[in-house]
């Protein structure tokens, strides 16, 4: 497919001012740089994030609504996060999780992963008793009951699991920001596995915005050395 150079204010104003109102309400004390702006709105024009030969539509709302909960808005927080870089060439930076449709199946094989088949076992014992189940023909209640519990039970638990451990709650792709003395300073959107240098890159271009983030990344100011 060919490439096709744009103007995003001047060719997508419709996204633009969507884009814009959003943020508007989502922030407080945070601002947003241009590069992320602009990712969400080709994003809201149905434009995908390309990394190589694979393609990103990232959800525009569920992006909001992370921002919304680091903004300290009084909204449920059902995803990952945040974390802190730790090492590397983002050490310094924080990523939080935003959830989105397309990752519902791996938050549910998450799920199974974590639980096992074990809590249809109990939905079926409060429904037939503790081995009333056991070598009964299923019927299509019995098939209802299976879905509900390994997506809707299996989502909702991790979603309850975030009240207690920052580690908890849904995954999803990743807000990349920087906390400063005067609010978050959000840099980019990014993907599972993507390049944690071509992240770095992003936070480089960003500096345009926020010089401020110079002391939070020391990446932003230098190229940094490649990973061991």
């Amino acid at each position: 497919m060919p490439s096709v150079m744009i103007s995003v204010d001047k060719d997508l104003p419709d996204d633009c001012a969507y884009v814009d109102a959003l943020l508007q309400q989502s922030l407080k004390a945070g601002k947003v740089s241009r590069l992320m702006r602009n990712q969400l709105v080709v994003n809201a024009a149905g434009i995908p994030y390309r990394d190589g030969d694979r393609a990103f539509l990232f959800g525009v709302p569920e992006v909001c609504e992370a921002l919304r909960v680091l903004e300290g808005h009084p909204v449920p927080d059902t995803t990952k996060g945040p974390f802190h870089y730790t090492s590397g060439p983002l050490e310094g930076l924080q990523k939080k999780h935003f959830f989105q449709a397309s990752f519902i199946p791996q938050n549910i094989l998450n799920e199974l992963g974590r639980n096992g088949t074990g809590p249809v076992f109990r939905e079926f014992a409060k429904k037939y008793g503790k081995d009333g189940f056991m070598g009964k023909p299923i019927t299509q209640e019995d098939l209802k009951l299976i879905v509900e519990t390994l997506v809707t039970g299996s989502l909702s638990a991790r979603m309850d699991r975030r009240e207690k451990y920052r580690d908890g709650g849904l995954t999803g792709e990743h807000i990349v920001f920087a906390e400063t003395p005067v609010g978050n300073r959000y840099l980019c959107l990014s993907h599972h596995g993507e390049d944690f240098e071509r992240v770095a890159d992003a936070a480089r271009v960003c500096l345009v915005d926020f010089p401020e983030i110079a002391d939070c990344c020391p990446a932003t100011t230098s190229k940094p050395e490649p990973l061991p």
